[in-house]
């Protein structure tokens, strides 16, 4: 598997407004109000992960997922990864981001 971190980071400000405005996808809470970048699964270390890799959390989830960690987090809340193809496949019925 090629390094995901060796390509251009994309970089959205209407893509991150859009996931801030939608409900949290841990507790329902809307807006949300904080764009979480993907950490793990390929992504992490000094390179933050491409806003497309972005979830809607509270600032309270957010801060929870850094305090706790990658593994703790996801074993109370699921993959970070389900939940941004959820947000994406919702970015794109939504025509956030097109179609090819």
């Amino acid at each position: 598997m090629q390094d995901l971190q060796k390509k251009k980071r994309w970089e959205s400000e209407k893509y991150r407004v859009w996931v801030k405005s939608l409900p949290s996808c841990i507790s329902g809470i809307e807006p949300a109000g904080d764009c979480h970048h993907l950490k793990g699964h390929g992504f992490g270390g000094t390179v933050k992960a491409p806003d497309w890799a972005a979830i809607p959390l509270t600032r309270e989830e957010h801060e929870r997922f850094h305090s706790s960690g990658i593994r703790t987090w996801e074993e109370q809340y699921g993959s970070q990864f389900e939940h941004v193809v959820r947000t994406l496949g919702k970015a794109i019925q939504e025509g956030i981001i097109g179609e090819l």
